[in-house]
């Protein structure tokens, strides 16, 4: 095993050493991210299209939840062998992804209940009441939304990268995160605001500009849609590193991840094949 070097970084390091792997390895992440995007994109499309209506939107975000997961799993594979250098190819990292996939979907779908209500609660909330009742609420569930969020924003990684289960991988994200809430929520705030800032805004600007000049609405909703994709892969890969290197350093700060390694001897990968 070649010897690496991992330590506990700034906020301001880590984000650079996630842009550093985003560089040294960008097609081969765009690669990776394309796979899902694709598919996607001609669901998308065939939605557009052929089925303007709700049976369209449920389609679509069905095909973004799981062709797009099959993505990040791989990605968080490739990243985190790359993070610790140790070789891994295109073909692998989706193999030992996708041994993960079932069990991260159930991790998001618990999430998803359990934070997905609250949202829906404050939103009912919000269209059927009026004036400091709607405040008084979003100045309630807010601020537990944004707690959850961080404290199971761990799971995927420690899922994939530890071979746990749905639940076992929620309470791991718990665990990991006691004592360094602040700093998980700054860091994921900061990669995922870049992410939504290259992904959302030029989407938004060129539908602006299209319906100004009057196009079909369905020609705007494809031009959308493939600025929104495009945009989508380049700004991903940089969200999900630094997700993956956030999920280290806490190991490394909690549990001393870093001796565990210098300490290592073994050529075994850090993500069972088994």
């Amino acid at each position: 095993m070649n010897e690496v070097v991992l330590r506990a970084m700034s906020v301001g390091e880590l984000l650079d050493k996630a842009f550093r792997i985003y560089r040294s390895k960008f097609l081969l992440l765009i690669a990776i991210l394309a796979v899902a995007l694709i598919p996607d994109s001609l669901i998308r499309l065939v939605a557009i299209f052929y089925f303007p209506g709700s049976f369209g939107s449920l389609l679509t975000s069905w095909a973004q939840i799981l062709i797009r997961l099959i993505a990040t799993v791989s990605l968080t594979v490739f990243i985190s062998y790359t993070y610790l250098e140790k070789p891994i190819t295109f073909q692998n990292a989706f193999s030992f992804g996708l041994k993960r996939y079932w069990s991260v979907f159930g991790a998001n779908f618990l999430v998803g209940i359990m934070i997905g209500m609250p949202i829906a609660f404050v939103g009912a909330c919000i269209v059927f009441t009026i004036g400091s009742a709607a405040v008084g609420l979003i100045i309630l569930f807010l601020p537990l939304i944004v707690f959850f969020s961080a404290k199971w924003s761990m799971s995927m990684p420690a899922i994939v990268l530890e071979n746990l289960g749905a639940s076992d991988g929620l309470k791991r994200s718990w665990n990991l995160t006691d004592e360094y809430f602040w700093r998980v929520l700054g860091t994921s705030f900061a990669a995922t605001l870049l992410t939504w800032l290259i992904t959302l805004l030029p989407s938004y600007a060129f539908a602006y500009l299209f319906t100004m000049v009057n196009l079909d609405p369905k020609i705007v909703q494809f031009f959308s849609l493939m600025i929104e994709q495009v945009a989508t892969l380049i700004a991903s890969p940089f969200s999900i590193a630094a997700t993956v290197l956030i999920y280290y350093d806490l190991h490394i700060r909690k549990e001393g991840f870093d001796l565990q390694v210098l300490a290592d001897t073994s050529n075994e990968p850090v993500v069972s094949a088994e």
